[in-house]
Order: C-alpha cells, then sequence, then structure tokens
C-alpha cells in the first residue's frame, strides 16, 4: 500500500469518525439514554472483535487486562459524558467542543510527565480556548450545561490516549483492545441497568447504533490501524484531527443543526488550533507520551 492511499483510507476514517456526531443525536433525538447506547455501540464492536481476534485472546496477560481496563473506564468517560452532553447541546458543537482533547494530552504531558512544549502549542491552545469560548459562551458569560458536559467528556479521552500511550508498547495491541470495549461495554451496562430504563428502539435509533458499533467504532479502528503503518504519524494526526469538521458538516446536513456564526467562526477557530497543536505534539519528544493524537472511538 502506498502512503497516497493510506491518507486515502485515514481521510475515511475522519469522515466516518464525524458521522458518529450525528448518529449519536439522531439516537438521543429518538429517546435511547446514554447508557444504553454505549453499552449497545462497543458490545457490538468488541464482540466482533473477539470473535476474529480471538486466537490472540490465547496470549492474554495481566498488563493487557489492567491497561485495557484503565483505558476503557477513561473511555466509557469520555462516550458517556458526550452522549449526555448532546441531549442538551447541538451535535455540531459537539464535534468542535470534543476535540478540545487535542488541547489536554500535551497539557497533562506538562502537568504530569515534565514534557516541553513549543511556543506555538501554547499559542494554538489559546486559540482553542478562544474557539470554544466563541462556541459556547454566552452574553452573560455563562455555559450551557450541554457545552460543559462536552468539555467533561474531552478530559476522559485525553485521559484514554495518555494510558494508551503509557501501555501499548508492552500489550498485546489487539487484546488491549477488546479488554478496553469490552470494558466500556460492561461498566456502561452495569450503570444503566441503575440509573435509566432502556428504550424500545425504532428503526432509526436501530440504524444509528449499528453505524456506530460497525463502521465508528470497528471498521474505522480497523482502518486506521492499517493506514498508520504505511503514513507518517504527523500526517494521519492532521488528517484525523479533520473528524470534528466533518461532524459538524454531517450534523447540519442530518440533524438540521442551525448555521450560525458562531459556529462557523467558533468552529473555523478550533480547527486552525487543532492544527497547530497536532503538528508539533508529533514531534515532542517523550516517549511516555508517544501515543497519537487521535483517540480510538473506538
Amino acid at each position: 500500500m502506498n502512503s497516497k492511499i493510506a491518507d486515502g483510507l485515514l481521510l475515511l476514517v475522519a469522515i466516518i469518525w464525524g458521522g458518529g456526531f450525528p448518529a449519536v443525536g439522531l439516537a438521543v433525538q429518538e429517546g435511547v439514554g446514554a447508557g444504553q447506547l454505549i453499552t449497545l455501540r462497543f458490545l457490538i464492536a468488541g464482540g466482533v472483535l473477539a470473535i476474529v481476534f480471538r486466537k490472540q485472546l490465547l496470549d492474554l496477560k495481566r498488563i493487557d487486562v489492567v491497561a485495557g481496563v484503565l483505558a476503557g473506564i477513561c473511555l466509557f468517560i469520555g462516550f458517556t459524558f458526550q452522549t449526555f452532553g448532546m441531549q442538551y447541546t447541538t451535535a455540531s458543537k459537539n464535534a468542535f467542543i470534543t476535540s478540545s482533547y487535542v488541547l489536554l494530552v500535551p497539557l497533562f504531558g506538562v502537568l504530569f510527565f515534565k514534557n516541553k512544549m513549543k511556543g506555538s502549542q501554547w499559542i494554538g491552545m489559546l486559540v482553542m480556548i478562544l474557539g470554544i469560548s466563541i462556541l459556547s459562551l454566552e452574553r452573560d458569560f455563562s455555559v450551557s450545561i450541554g457545552d460543559l458536559l462536552t468539555l467533561i467528556c474531552a478530559i476522559g479521552f485525553a485521559l484514554q490516549i495518555i494510558i494508551t500511550g503509557l501501555y501499548i508498547n508492552r500489550c498485546n495491541s489487539y487484546c488491549f483492545t477488546i479488554i478496553q470495549m469490552v470494558t466500556v461495554a460492561m461498566v456502561s451496562l452495569i450503570w444503566s441497568l441503575i440509573s435509566e430504563p432502556w428504550a424500545a428502539l425504532s428503526f432509526s435509533s436501530g440504524l444509528a447504533i449499528m453505524y456506530l458499533g460497525i463502521f465508528s467504532t470497528l471498521l474505522a479502528y480497523l482502518l486506521q490501524t492499517i493506514a498508520q503503518r504505511y503514513t507518517s504519524e504527523a500526517k494521519a494526526g492532521l488528517i484525523l484531527s479533520t473528524e470534528a469538521l466533518f461532524g459538524a458538516i454531517l450534523s447540519v446536513m442530518i440533524l438540521h443543526d442551525p448555521i450560525t456564526n458562531r459556529l462557523v467562526f467558533g468552529g473555523l477557530i478550533c480547527l486552525i488550533a487543532i492544527l497547530m497543536i497536532e503538528f508539533d505534539f508529533c514531534h515532542l519528544k517523550s516517549s511516555k507520551l508517544k501515543s497519537k493524537i487521535v483517540a480510538q472511538k473506538e
């Protein structure tokens, strides 16, 4: 596979992940709760992966379980707050605000691992804060509950990326991913059975969940894993960072999210910040945080 084909596959992954935002929004509109949605999504993806790579599970080690469970809990936090946030804000805003995890990963690297960042990265963070402020702040400087919940989800995704970076070179990547997905499904199942009634699935909500499980989680992860072997980490990060843009565009097309000046300008500023942070983060000289800016959405 040449690099152009690999880059094309990564662009397809970004589009598929972008489609996950309106899919979640559609399921939420149909009355599907966050716990039910996440449980079904990850049962589908984790179950298929476990079947396809069942031979890999024969080599399951303790570190695979520990790392997979820790990453899975962080991923559960990310998707749960993202889905909660979707109930109180638009899918297009949710997409751009979720992308702020790009800001948090290198920031956590500085705070907890004493990494160093370039000046352009700090500028990128300030630009990201400006973009999110334009998207979220009301005239009285208050922030909607939906936007706040989405910001919390970004913390979960950032922590998942950091844990992945710390453990992935010591783990079987297939075992790690399967345990991670099963953890998300099991924690979501327990939490949802305690906290919320399950809704009967309509055709549209069932279709949305199938898309999330098969395409946005399972297929996108496999394509990313294959394609990134044939291109640079920097190019992969830049291509995959367009997820928020596709998420906003598809949300406007499918869910008819309103196109406002704040959405256009705030989203554009967020995209510029993502590109600034992504590019330099791919060059950070840290073995502990060698992980990709891209979360497995897995």
